[in-house]
């Protein structure tokens, strides 16, 4: 099992007084490393540049700035963050023997930088999005890079756009044969074991649901 290293320790100190909601260097790097939802890890290592601007930009926003964002800037902010910051891991623990399970306490443990501190990505997963907003197509766009999570978004989520990102990215999901299967003329989709214990993990079926069947215009 590897160590998690001192991640993103500059981070904490810096100081930002205005953020980018369209996330360019994010965008860059989606662009530049990710193709059909796969990272180009080894590629990233090399390229140190792109992933200090994006450490930049990630830092630069502040808890007071956060707070007035609208909710769909808030989800937009703390999903780029926890995608980022799974392929930022990734990149600092390579070479892994057999993917991000190899690191020890990857979800539990607080290396992601927040408003001059560390949290952990089960924190921001389940203490923030989850607890703070009633949008169960989250789990469609929180990318945690093992088999059978949702394919990495291909641009940056923004919160003028949030809804269409988030759609799409549920339809590709539960569409995918890989992932999950439909049965069209029963108009039955038939999850499989992530998508059950995502669906199990929220707890306004009713919501969940609604959302599911807008993906597939029922």
């Amino acid at each position: 099992m590897r160590g998690l290293p001192l991640l993103f320790v500059a981070l904490l100190s810096t100081s930002v007084f205005s953020f980018d909601t369209t996330y360019a260097a994010y965008g860059a790097l989606l662009r530049s490393h990710v193709c059909d939802g796969g990272v180009a890890y080894d590629a990233l290592r090399k390229d140190p540049r792109i992933l200090r601007q994006c450490d930049s930009l990630f830092s630069g926003m502040t808890e007071s700035a956060y707070r007035q964002l609208a909710d769909r800037q808030k989800i937009a902010f703390l999903v780029n963050l926890y995608n980022y910051v799974t392929i930022r891991v990734i990149v600092e623990n390579l070479p892994l023997r057999t993917g991000i399970r190899d690191i020890r306490d990857v979800w539990k443990r607080p290396f992601v930088p927040l408003f001059g501190r560390t949290v952990s990505l089960d924190h921001v997963e389940h203490e923030m999005l989850r607890k703070q907003f009633a949008e169960p197509r989250i789990h469609f766009v929180l990318v945690c890079a093992s088999k059978g999570c949702p394919v990495l978004p291909a641009a940056p989520l923004r919160g003028d756009s949030l809804d269409m990102q988030m759609d799409a990215a549920a339809r590709a999901f539960l569409t995918d044969p890989g992932r999950n299967r439909v049965d069209g003329k029963g108009r039955v989709v038939l999850l499989g074991f992530r998508a059950q214990h995502q669906c199990a993990a929220d707890v306004d079926a009713g919501q969940r649901f609604h959302h599911i069947g807008a993906a597939f215009g029922t």
